[in-house]
């Protein structure tokens, strides 16, 4: 049986509680596992953009996600910062992660298929 908890996060960020989330532990610390991480970034769409000049002087063209439509999907990949959202990269690259074993799982049983 999987049960799930609200998460606290070592960085400081706050974190949604466990919907997309399995509680295990290891050597008696609670892990956070990734599940259905490739059905999650599929959602996403990426797009080209330039920040705020008040954000950032630096307006060169720019390759990402928005952090409205990640927070929609992967809430915990999210935090407010003096008002504004950022990506957490820490949690994207943990189901970017997730996802590359997903799909190895997958085609490995296309393989024997």
């Amino acid at each position: 049986m999987t049960s799930f908890y609200k998460l606290t996060s070592t960085s400081s960020h706050p974190i949604e509680p466990g919907k997309y989330k399995e509680n295990i532990k290891i050597n008696e610390k609670k892990v956070v596992k990734v599940i259905n991480a490739v059905e999650k970034l599929k959602q996403l769409q990426a797009l080209q953009f330039r920040y705020k000049e008040e954000f950032n002087s630096d307006q060169r063209l720019r390759a990402g996600f928005s952090a409205q439509q990640v927070q929609s999907v992967i809430p915990e990949a999210v935090v407010e910062v003096d008002g504004y959202l950022m990506l957490d990269m820490d949690v994207l690259k943990a189901y970017v992660r997730e996802a590359k074993k997903e799909l190895k799982k997958i085609n490995k049983i296309r393989v024997k298929l």
